[in-house]
């Protein structure tokens, strides 16, 4: 009876404890939505396949005031990028194709100044290629057809020798969907669906960017005031489009609800679309060619494809894009928060990583 009476007090104690954490959840995210004039949230909190909080707050439109739910669809933006890498890390874990291998020999039609770039260099941003994007955020391109994207690109000069250095860059991406076409024979769309979307069913993932009608997305807006040519803070918030071409569908496209997208992390962490020493691989922050280990700050790198943050206790890794959503999966603390905003110009990273701390103890993060 002891026994029984200690797991019941346990069990409650859990209970209260979660819940109070996800008032402290709800809390921060109205004020963040309130300090940002954010229309509209959705979070998501899991931990070993478990929801732990589910929140939606505001609207996805502020003239028709229509609710944030559980079913809201939000722009991915750059977090595709993370899908397009579990892609290509597939293929390699199956054979089919290695980090190592050269533009010069998976691509031979590509220009002979980009022949010797890897692809690890590709998913890790340090190939030094020109960029394909002439706006991130507005979402402009220096072609409508990625033949003629790579036209223009082969008359630029690489940015730095391949290693050399990292920046950020789309044209990787838009490789990287070529070399998955030709080594898995369909098309990007065709093969993610098959091997990556497929198994995280239900799930409502769906390309499409602001001229393409995607059910239960709302609108998008933005604080950012591009008129002069140099990003910064407008002076109201307004509606605002973005143009992803299919060409660039591994880079940015994707559609997705929340809870899609934490499951989506989950899958990868517990092994079901990447067996572990892979995801291992492709969540070490990069090397540049003299040996050093690129960070952007003290603890946190990029790996292939993916954000990582290597706090000493509490790893996270995760993706982020159009300065609106975020997701971070806490390795070791087995621990998914995902944060997805219909507002351009916010750092939806540091909501996840403050809505972690609600859940965890960050060392040197609070």
């Amino acid at each position: 009876m002891t026994r029984i009476r200690y797991s019941l007090a346990a069990t409650l104690f859990i209970t209260a404890n979660a819940a109070a954490q996800n008032v402290r959840v709800d809390e921060y995210v109205k004020a963040e939505m309130q300090r940002s004039s954010i229309p509209g949230v959705s979070v998501v909190v899991m931990r070993d396949g478990k929801v732990l909080h589910h929140g939606s707050y505001g609207v996805t439109d502020i003239e028709l005031k229509t609710p944030v739910t559980r079913s809201t669809v939000f722009p991915l933006a750059s977090v595709t990028k993370t899908f397009a890498a579990t892609a290509v890390m597939q293929l390699v874990e199956r054979g089919k194709l290695s980090l190592d291998a050269t533009l010069g020999s998976l691509l031979p039609n590509t220009p002979e100044t980009w022949s010797k770039v890897t692809v690890d260099q590709l998913l890790g941003h340090t190939s030094g290629l020109p960029d394909v994007v002439v706006n991130p955020l507005a979402g402009t391109w220096v072609g409508e057809t990625r033949g003629d994207a790579l036209v223009k690109l082969a008359s630029m000069p690489l940015q730095s020798k391949p290693g050399e250095a990292w920046s950020y860059n789309q044209t990787n991406y838009m490789l990287l969907g070529m070399i998955i076409e030709s080594v898995s024979g369909v098309a990007f769309e065709d093969y993610l669906n098959q091997n990556v979307l497929k198994p995280l069913a239900p799930a409502t993932f769906l390309y499409g960017d602001s001229k393409v009608t995607v059910a239960n997305r709302g609108t998008w807006y933005s604080m950012i005031d591009f008129s002069s040519g140099r990003p910064k803070r407008a002076a109201s918030i307004y509606p605002t489009t973005v143009n992803y071409p299919s060409f660039i569908h591994t880079a940015a496209g994707l559609n997705a609800t929340a809870l899609d997208l934490a499951r989506f992390a989950e899958a990868v962490a517990n092994g079901r679309l990447l067996a572990k020493e892979t995801a291992d691989r492709m969540w070490t922050a990069v090397k540049l060619a003299d040996g050093t280990t690129f960070r952007m700050e003290k603890t946190l790198g990029v790996g292939l494809g993916w954000i990582v943050d290597d706090v000493p206790g509490h790893r996270s890794v995760g993706g982020t894009g159009g300065s609106s959503v975020a997701f971070r999966h806490y390795r070791d603390d087995d621990l998914t928060v995902v944060v997805l905003t219909n507002l351009q110009g916010i750092d939806p990273d540091a909501m996840c990583d403050s809505i972690a701390a609600l859940y965890i103890m960050k060392e040197g993060k609070n």
